[in-house]
C-alpha cells in the first residue's frame, strides 16, 4: 500500500529521480551504507520532502475520507504485526484503540 501512494505521488507531483542508483540501491539491501548515499543526493532529499508533504495532506483529508482511511490502515499494520509476532495482547490492543479514537469521519 505504501508503494500505491508514492506512485500515485510520483503521478501527481512529476516527481523524476535523476540519480535511480542510491534509492534503489536502498529498497535492495538496505543498511546504513545504502542510506548516506541516497541521502547524499539533493534530488532524492528533495523528492521525499515533497512525498512528506504529499503524505500529510492525505492525512488530513485533503483527497478524501477513503484515501485519510487506507493511509492509517497504512500506519497501523507495522504495529499490529510486531505486537501478535511478540505475543504482546496489551500493546495490540492499545494501537487499535489509539487507531480507532484518532481516526475521526
Amino acid at each position: 500500500m505504501q508503494r500505491l501512494l508514492f506512485e500515485r505521488f510520483a503521478e501527481e507531483e512529476n516527481a523524476e529521480v535523476y540519480n535511480p542508483m542510491g534509492p534503489l540501491n536502498l529498497v535492495q539491501i538496505c543498511n546504513r551504507e545504502n542510506l548516506d548515499l541516497a541521502l547524499s543526493d539533493p534530488n532524492t532529499l528533495t523528492i521525499l520532502e515533497r512525498y512528506t508533504s504529499y503524505r500529510n495532506l492525505v492525512r488530513n483529508g485533503q483527497f478524501g475520507k477513503t484515501a485519510r482511511f487506507w493511509l492509517s490502515v497504512i500506519q497501523v499494520i507495522p504495529m499490529l504485526q510486531y505486537s501478535l509476532k511478540t505475543n504482546n495482547f496489551p500493546f495490540s490492543t492499545s494501537v487499535t484503540g489509539i487507531w480507532l479514537t484518532s481516526f475521526r469521519l
